[in-house]
């Protein structure tokens, strides 16, 4: 199914990461790792898919796994991604 979504979406697996599995993990790493609140999980009846509502932010992680920031969609939100992901670049350059 994510395969279908990031065909759909034209996602570039070389540069992005999408990820499922189990409800209690995807809440662990929702919550925890992103820390993100989420409404309790819903099943679609019809075709057993996980629902989760969650905060609609872009969540920038490190290599190193740490958390660099969350941006909203909107205009302000993209120039402070895009900014990040210039700066996460060029400390990658340096290493």
């Amino acid at each position: 199914m994510l395969q279908q979504y990031a065909a759909a979406h034209h996602i570039d697996g070389e540069r992005w990461r999408l990820a499922t599995g189990r409800a209690p993990q995807v809440l662990d790493v929702v919550t925890r790792g992103f820390k993100i609140a989420v409404e309790p999980p819903t099943t679609d009846p019809k075709t057993g898919d996980l629902d989760i509502l969650h905060g609609g932010y872009l969540v920038v992680v490190d290599p190193a796994r740490r958390i660099r920031g969350y941006f909203d969609s909107d205009a302000e939100g993209v120039r402070r991604l895009e900014e990040t992901l210039s700066a996460l670049g060029a400390e990658e350059q340096h290493r």
